[in-house]
């Protein structure tokens, strides 16, 4: 008899979609698991699973069908072995593929490296560039969306954190139809692609491991170069999904935090010297209490002077500078 490659398999679907893989399960004599959104506690492809659990109890409609860290913890606690996406929602996501890889879980699909290179439009055109393979005009960078101040304000800061000796993703301005926007050069390669804190810490916390601790192992010196820059320029969107790690495809392993990207909410919550709630840190400190401890264990690493940078007014220029010295001192 032909060994089975898993047992018990999760369709993070709905519908006909789930019915399908429930169906296919079936036939070849595998366990199933059916997951569910609020809106479809009467839907009939729960009947079809040998199990049905709720997910995402106070996520709207789809978003229960696209919260990963929810799916990976049901998973791991009914004892999935196997995960099929189905098509549309999470099926050509890499970061969900790895989430599975990291924690034990087969990924019924193409493995994580692959869906990164080409479940992204842009990647997927490199490749098709690389190998000779015509492809339709269009743009082969990727542009950031957000309104004017958004822009604006990633540009800024991409012309401050040029200055200093941290990995980062270097932003120019761009247009794209009639609009401007900002763009930047792929991070990601064969060699090379993201995880996000928020998978990371998943898998950490299944392996009995501190998230905040390990990545300080892989890589102090980045971790604590971002809480500088993020307070100098006073970005408030570095939530757990928005940083994270850069990860060899060949071990698919962790290398170092991945370069510091997303800079389009830079100078909010500017009005004081303390600037927001630091999101990476456990406990609740400011973004100036978090820059001043890591300053204070890796320098603030200026390579050259500021004096080039063009600030649009006095007000942002002035608290730049003010935080740019507090860091300063705190180094002495």
């Amino acid at each position: 008899m032909t060994q089975k490659p898993f047992n018990k398999v999760l369709a993070a679907n709905r519908g006909e979609i789930a019915i399908r893989i429930f169906r296919a399960c079936y036939d070849l004599g595998l366990h199933t698991v059916a997951m569910y959104s609020n809106e479809d506690i009467n839907g009939q492809f729960r009947t079809h699973a040998d199990e049905a659990y709720l997910i995402g109890e106070n996520k709207s409609p789809v978003g229960a069908y696209l919260d990963i860290p929810a799916i990976i913890d049901l998973a791991k606690r009914r004892g999935v072995d196997a995960i099929h996406p189905g098509y549309g929602f999470l099926s050509e996501n890499a970061d969900f593929a790895r989430a599975c890889e990291l924690n034990g879980i087969k990924f019924i699909g193409p493995p994580s490296n692959i869906l990164a290179m080409m479940g992204d439009k842009l990647s997927a055109k490199q490749i098709a560039i690389a190998a000779g393979v015509p492809i339709i005009p269009g743009s082969t960078e990727p542009l950031k969306d957000g309104d004017a101040r958004d822009v604006a304000a990633e540009l800024l800061a991409s012309e401050i954190i040029d200055h200093f000796d941290v990995p980062h993703v270097s932003y120019a301005p761009a247009e794209f139809e009639g609009v401007p926007v900002s763009s930047c050069k792929i991070i990601t390669s064969e060699e090379r692609s993201i995880m996000p804190f928020a998978h990371y810490e998943i898998w950490c916390a299944n392996h009995g491991r501190k998230a905040l601790d390990a990545v300080r192992k892989i890589d102090a010196y980045g971790y604590d170069m971002m809480n500088v820059i993020d307070y100098l320029v006073g970005n408030t969107d570095r939530h757990w999904g928005n940083w994270g790690l850069l990860v060899d495809n060949r071990t698919n392993r962790p290398i170092s935090l991945h370069p510091l990207m997303d800079f389009n909410k830079a100078f909010l919550a500017y009005d004081t010297e303390d600037g927001a709630l630091c999101q990476t840190t456990a406990e609740k400190i400011s973004q100036r209490e978090a820059a001043v401890e890591a300053v204070r264990r890796v320098g603030l690493n200026l390579l050259r002077p500021l004096s080039d940078v063009r600030f649009p007014d006095e007000q942002t220029k002035t608290m730049f500078f003010t935080r740019l010295s507090i860091l300063q001192t705190a180094c002495k």
